[in-house]
């Protein structure tokens, strides 16, 4: 059984984490215009997708704390090792702060968000810190799902990696 893991949240951390991390790794020998090629899905390309990932993540945790938000890391150009660098990093806070939630009984505790559209409309939303953070979960399963298939496009002679919660599951020494 995967890692030390002894709740569900706990479980969909690591699998998110580790899952994010498999589809880095894929890219790490793609060249600039291959990791930049464009499509129309997801956020154009695999660079800007996983920088997503990575960014709302990051937002999140700002959000789920109480900060301040950080200045968003979206729009930078990133290569693959400093995605990995920064995924690390904010994979392992995230679930930090996930965790902490969960222990300091706050999961069903409501939060007010104030989201801006794509018109550039504000609207305030009200979540709990346990729907705030299993929205990050279901928002990286999307756009991995989006990456896998840029994947298979920019290296047609390449299967991505299977990076389902069934293959994280059962796939020993993978973790």
């Amino acid at each position: 059984m995967p890692g030390d893991s002894t709740t569900p949240l706990e479980l969909l951390l690591e699998y998110d984490r580790w899952a994010t991390r498999r589809l880095l790794d894929c890219c790490a020998d793609l060249t600039a215009d291959e990791f930049g090629r464009h499509f129309d899905m997801g956020l154009g390309n695999l660079r800007d997708t996983l920088t997503h990932i990575i960014g709302a993540m990051r937002r999140w945790i700002d959000r789920i704390s109480g900060d301040a938000l950080r200045p968003s890391v979206e729009g930078s150009n990133f290569n693959v090792s400093q995605l990995v660098e920064l995924h690390d990093t904010v994979a392992a806070a995230f679930a930090a702060r996930a965790q902490r939630v969960l222990a300091d009984g706050s999961f069903n505790d409501p939060m007010v968000v104030e989201l801006t559209d794509d018109n550039g409309a504000k609207q305030r939303f009200e979540f709990t810190k346990g729907s705030a953070i299993m929205h990050v979960l279901v928002h990286g399963t999307h756009h991995r799902a989006q990456c896998a298939w840029m994947l298979r496009r920019v290296r047609p002679d390449f299967a991505p990696p299977d990076i389902d919660v069934i293959e994280w599951a059962v796939t020993p020494n993978i973790h």
